[in-house]
C-alpha cells in the first residue's frame, strides 16, 4: 500500500473502533451496562479515543506531506533531528553525511510532531495551511470538531467534572446524539482531506 492507502486504512479503522466503543452500552453484552454513570463513561472513553484517532490522522498527514510541501520559512520552525536547534553549523552536519536532505528533513518532522498536540481548530487549519490545501474549504468541519476538542479537554484533564460553585461536583450530562454527530464530523473531515490529498 502506498501512504495515502496507509493512512487511509489506519484512519477508517479507529473510525470503526470509536463507534463499537460508542454503541457497547447499547448490545446487551452485560447487566452492568444498565448502569446510566457507566454507559456514561463508556460515552467519554468513546470521545477521548475519537479526538486521538484525529490527532493521529492529523501527525500521519502532516508527516507525510510537510517534507515535501512544506515551505522553507514553515520548515525554519522546526528543530534539527536530535536537538532543540532551528540552525547548526556546519560541523554538526558530519554525523549525518551518509543521510540525504530529505531524509534529515523528514526525521526531523517527525520528531517534531511527537511533540504537537492538536487541541485547537486554529492549529488544525494552520497544518492544512502548512501542506499546501485551502484551510477554509474544511471550515464547515471545524465547530463540531472544536466542541470534541473541548470536551475531551474537560474529560481527561477534569474528569468531566462541573462545579456548581457550592464546592458540590457533579458530572457533566453527556448526550450519545452529540457523539454520533462528532464522528460523523471527523469520519467526514478525514475523507475530504484524503480526497483532496488524493487529487494532488
Amino acid at each position: 500500500m502506498n501512504e495515502h492507502e496507509l493512512i487511509s486504512s489506519k484512519f477508517y479503522g479507529n473510525i470503526r473502533r470509536v463507534i463499537s466503543l460508542s454503541t457497547l452500552p447499547f448490545q446487551g453484552t452485560t447487566r452492568q451496562l444498565e448502569s446510566n454513570d457507566l454507559k456514561s463513561d463508556i460515552f467519554r472513553s468513546a470521545i477521548v479515543l475519537l479526538h486521538s484517532s484525529l490527532e493521529d490522522f492529523l501527525r500521519s498527514i502532516a508527516l507525510w506531506q510537510l517534507p515535501r510541501k512544506a515551505s522553507e520559512e514553515v520548515l525554519d520552525k522546526i528543530c534539527f533531528q536530535g536537538t532543540e536547534k532551528r540552525k547548526i553549523g556546519l560541523g554538526s552536519l558530519k554525523s549525518y553525511e551518509d543521510e540525504t536532505a530529505r531524509d534529515i528533513i523528514e526525521a526531523s518532522v517527525k520528531e517534531h510532531l511527537e511533540k504537537v498536540s492538536y487541541s485547537k481548530t486554529d492549529s488544525v487549519a494552520e497544518l492544512l495551511k502548512n501542506i499546501g490545501l485551502q484551510a477554509d474549504h474544511f471550515k464547515e468541519y471545524y465547530p463540531e470538531i472544536s466542541k470534541l476538542m473541548e470536551r475531551r479537554h474537560k474529560i481527561a484533564h477534569f474528569a468531566d467534572l462541573e462545579n456548581d460553585n457550592n464546592c458540590d461536583y457533579d458530572l457533566e450530562p453527556i448526550d450519545r446524539k452529540d457523539i454520533a454527530c462528532w464522528i460523523e464530523t471527523v469520519d467526514r473531515f478525514g475523507k475530504e482531506v484524503l480526497r483532496t490529498l488524493e487529487k494532488d
